[in-house]
C-alpha cells in the first residue's frame, strides 16, 4: 500500500480507534499545494483543498464520486471536497486522488482547475464502464499485464508509458525502438486471430512485434488484481495501473475479479516483416478499403520462426541500454 491508500488506511485506524470528529483530516506532504485527505464517521474518503472565499465551481453529486463545498467545523475555512463514499470504488478513489497530487505539483494550472480537470478525465473513463466485461475480454487485460510484467522487469520507469493500446494507440505497446502488438489466445497451437486491416501495419520508422500470449483459466492462478500487485512490486504506480484498466473497461476493486488465469508458456513473438503472412493496409487501395467496417481472420503461423530472446531484446534497444549502464 503506498500513496493515498496509506494515508486513508491511517485515518480509517483512527475512526476504528474511537476518533469523534466529523472529519478525520490529515495534510498531504505538498507544502506548496495545501491540500488533506479526510475520512469521514462514515467511512467515506475525502481530497480537501482549500478555497477562497469567493471561489466558486459547479457541484457534482450522484454516483460514487461527488464534489461538494466543505466548511470545516471549528476554523470555518471553506474546501472543495472530493469524496468516495461507495467502498468498492475506494481502489479508483485513490488512484484518482494520487493523479490529482502527482498533476498539482507539476501542472502550471491553479489546483483548483487542475483537481477539476482531472476529476472530468476519470468520470469520462468510469462513465462507460460495465460491471459485465466479457470473459475473452480478461483473459486479454491479463495476457497484456504479462507482457507489461516482462517489460517492467527490463525498464520499470518507461513501462506504463509504452502501454497505449486501452487510449486508443495504434498497436498494445509503443516503446521508442518497436510497436508490440499482443493477442491472447485460449486455443493450443500458434493460430492468431487478426481483427482489423491494419493491425500488422508496421510504424513508420519502427519495427512491429506480434506477441502471442497464451492465457488460460486456472484455479491456482492469478486474477487482474493479484497481476497488477506483481507490477506495483516492480515499481509502477498504481494510479496509472488503474487508469489504463478503466481505459480498457475495466474498474479495478469494481468489477468482478473472481477469475483466475495463469500463462501457459512463455510469449511466442515475431517481427512483422514485408514476408510476414497476413494483410496490411498498403494491400488495399483505398477505394476499396473505405467501405470496410469490420474484419477478421485468422493466422496459422506453425511454419514461421519466432524471435530469440536476444533477437527481442536487441529489436526493443535493451542490449544496448545494458550496454551504456555497463
Amino acid at each position: 500500500m503506498n500513496g493515498s491508500r496509506k494515508e486513508f488506511g491511517l485515518l480509517l485506524a483512527s475512526l476504528y480507534g474511537g476518533e469523534t470528529a466529523t472529519m478525520i483530516v490529515r495534510a498531504t506532504r505538498d507544502s506548496n499545494h495545501p491540500m488533506s485527505y479526510g475520512v469521514d464517521q462514515n467511512g467515506g474518503w475525502h481530497l480537501l483543498m482549500p478555497i477562497a472565499d469567493d471561489y466558486s465551481f459547479v457541484e457534482i453529486s450522484g454516483g460514487p464520486l461527488s464534489l461538494i463545498h466543505w466548511k470545516h467545523p471549528e476554523t470555518g475555512r471553506r474546501y472543495m471536497d472530493l469524496m468516495c463514499g461507495v467502498d468498492q470504488f475506494h481502489e479508483v478513489f485513490a488512484s484518482l486522488v494520487d493523479d490529482i497530487t502527482r498533476r498539482v505539483q507539476t501542472d502550471d494550472s491553479a489546483p483548483e482547475s487542475v483537481l477539476q480537470t482531472v476529476l472530468e478525465e476519470w468520470r469520462q473513463l468510469l462513465s462507460p464502464a460495465s460491471p459485465a466485461i466479457s470473459e475473452k475480454l480478461r483473459k486479454a487485460i491479463f495476457g497484456e499485464l504479462e507482457v507489461l510484467r516482462l517489460l517492467a522487469i527490463g525498464n520499470p520507469y518507461r513501462a506504463v508509458e509504452s502501454w497505449v493500446g486501452p487510449a486508443g494507440g495504434a498497436h498494445s505497446f509503443m516503446t521508442p525502438r518497436a510497436d508490440l502488438e499482443v493477442i491472447t489466445s485460449s486455443q493450443e497451437g500458434l493460430s492468431v486471430v487478426i481483427s482489423s486491416v491494419d493491425q500488422l501495419d508496421p510504424p513508420q520508422g519502427r519495427a512491429l512485434l506480434l506477441v502471442r500470449v497464451s492465457v488460460r483459466d486456472s484455479p491456482s492462478g492469478r486474477s487482474i488484481h493479484d497481476q497488477v500487485e506483481l507490477l506495483t512490486e516492480l515499481g509502477l504506480p498504481m494510479s496509472a495501473l488503474v487508469k489504463r484498466l478503466a481505459e480498457c473497461g475495466f474498474l479495478l476493486g469494481v468489477d468482478s475479479d473472481d477469475a483466475r488465469y495463469e500463462v501457459a508458456k512463455s510469449p511466442v513473438i515475431w517481427e512483422v516483416t514485408d514476408d510476414f503472412p497476413g494483410l496490411r493496409s498498403s494491400d488495399l487501395p483505398e477505394s476499396r478499403r473505405h467501405a470496410i467496417t469490420r474484419m477478421k481472420y485468422v493466422l496459422d503461423l506453425t511454419s514461421e520462426q519466432p524471435l530469440t530472446g536476444g533477437q527481442v531484446k536487441t529489436l526493443l534497444g535493451e542490449r544496448r541500454a545494458e550496454h551504456d549502464q555497463a
